[in-house]
């Protein structure tokens, strides 16, 4: 016969139990193995990062060509040796006769003076003509060109009351009108930086 144990209660019979899910775990750091080697930094790229950080620091959006980054370089350079309180004169912007259109291609003067104001420089605006025409409308003509290009300065990311724009009309001339050479240098748009 066999042997019969006490008699098992309900309370007493063992439950199977369920191990629990492990919880997945998410990790943030970087990985412990590279899929490629690791190049040594060079001086360059220290140099990049350095003006990434001074860029960001300042607002600046990142240059977007090879002729941005001359522009942003010519201008950083050009304010880290000013000594004095001196306005600097930036190259001017040509207009064609009666009308508020540039000139010539080159958009460099415009775009350096745009530089100048995204690090900080308040930028001055003056707007000239030749002395062909009434006075009160070579004034007229000369306000339309200074707001036309205070406009675009505003467009490239420029805060307005980094701007200040004059017309002067026909009143400051640098170049005879006596040749169409010196008629089309006075129709122009002068930049100074302070």
């Amino acid at each position: 016969m066999a042997e019969v144990g006490p008699p098992v209660s309900a309370s007493s019979k063992s439950t199977p139990s369920i191990a629990p899910r492990p919880i997945p775990k998410i990790t943030t750091g970087k990985p412990t193995f590279s899929p490629t080697p690791t190049v040594p930094k060079t001086l360059l790229d220290e140099l990049h990062e350095k003006e990434d950080k001074v860029l960001e620091f300042n607002h600046l959006p990142k240059p977007t060509s090879e002729k941005h980054e001359e522009i942003r370089r010519l201008v950083s350079n050009t304010i880290g040796k000013k000594t004095d309180n001196e306005p600097i004169e930036l190259e001017p912007l040509y207009f064609t006769f009666d009308e508020d259109e540039f000139a010539v291609v080159d958009m460099d003067p415009f775009l350096i003076a745009v530089e100048f104001a995204l690090q900080g420089k308040h930028i001055l605006i003056e707007g000239h003509t030749d002395h062909q025409g009434n006075d009160d409308y070579n004034v007229q003509l000369s306000i339309k060109r200074v707001q036309k290009i205070r406009q675009l300065m505003l467009d490239m990311g420029v805060h307005d009351d980094q701007i200040s724009v004059v017309g002067y009309g026909e009143e400051v001339t640098d170049h005879t009108d006596k040749t169409e050479e010196g008629k089309q240098q006075n129709r122009r748009v002068d930049f100074k930086a302070f």
